[in-house]
């Protein structure tokens, strides 16, 4: 029993640890992600994707425009997926999928109090609670947007539904296996969507805020990852998934996650850093005043 509550508390002080160094040096993590961004391959990859975004926003609209890049994105994010997950389904790994159930199946009979608490967080990734926390957030964020309130309700859908497909399409490919007192399967459905629809609508609402700090948006995404590690963790510990299941639905997750938010930017819903910067630097062109007459000066 102390060894499962002490590996909780690992991964729950891992989590708060990185996300208060993140908090409080910003500096180096703004340099770091500006080397990455800077590098020849990736600004070249980015600029190639932002032009052929732009070009299906010209040609289909914003919303098809949409709907075309999630299309396009689903089958290579599928094959990654289950490219990762078929070996988890063979030797050695399936003998160690079940150690770890036995372990966990023996600490949930001598700790009774700790299996409650981990049903109450398993129920954040379950579907009912994800399509009630999923309406609320996009009937909030309709309220904050000051246009296009239609906008999150479809954004955020699309993200449940997106997920779904994946998680189901991936799950009949591998034709993977499940602990024998449960149904779940790799991936684990309930990391994704904390990952995906949470973490989305996050994403919107810093994106509407016109005023958010670093260490605010550093905290958000820390409650993110947390509530992601919860989730994994207590699948884990309540034999509904197996162990490499939650890897996963944590890959799913981060996947999806990016293809949303790229795909999302058709909608010019949060515009590009690069495109701020360029415009800031540009100076304001002054207005044209009335034509100058000659001989009209009082020095003439």
């Amino acid at each position: 029993m102390s060894a499962a509550v002490l590996g909780a508390f690992l991964g729950i002080g891992l989590v708060i640890i990185v996300g208060t160094f993140i908090a409080l040096q910003p500096n180096r993590c703004i340099s770091a992600c500006e080397r990455w961004r800077g590098r020849p391959w990736v600004a070249d990859a980015r600029e190639r994707f932002r032009h052929q975004r732009d070009c299906l926003v010209e040609g289909l609209g914003p919303v098809g425009a949409f709907a075309a890049l999630i299309l396009v994105s689903m089958p290579v994010l599928v094959a990654i997926v289950g490219l990762v997950g078929m070996p988890t389904q063979r030797e050695p790994i399936s003998s160690l999928h079940w150690h770890i159930y036995d372990w966990f199946r023996d600490e949930r009979q001598l700790s009774v109090w700790a299996t409650r608490i981990m049903h109450v967080l398993t129920r954040t990734g379950n579907w009912p609670e994800t399509f009630v926390f999923s309406g609320l957030g996009a009937i909030a964020l309709a309220f904050v947007a000051r246009h296009r309130r239609w906008l999150p309700l479809l954004l955020i859908a699309t993200s449940v539904l997106v997920e779904w497909c994946v998680q189901g399409v991936t799950k009949d490919l591998l034709n993977a296996s499940h602990p024998p007192t449960a149904s779940g399967t790799y991936p684990s459905g309930g990391t994704a969507r904390v990952i995906v629809v949470y973490g989305f609508i996050v994403y919107l609402y810093l994106q509407l805020r016109a005023r958010h700090g670093w260490r605010s948006t550093v905290a958000w995404w820390t409650l993110i990852a947390l509530l992601a590690f919860l989730e994994g963790y207590s699948r884990i510990y309540l034999g509904y998934h197996w162990a490499f299941d939650v890897p996963g639905g944590v890959l799913v997750g981060v996947l999806l996650l990016t293809i949303l938010i790229a795909a999302a930017r058709a909608f010019n819903w949060a515009p590009d850093r690069a495109d701020l910067a360029a415009r800031s630097r540009q100076p304001e062109a002054s207005p044209p005043g009335p034509p100058s007459k000659k001989g009209n000066s009082p020095n003439t």
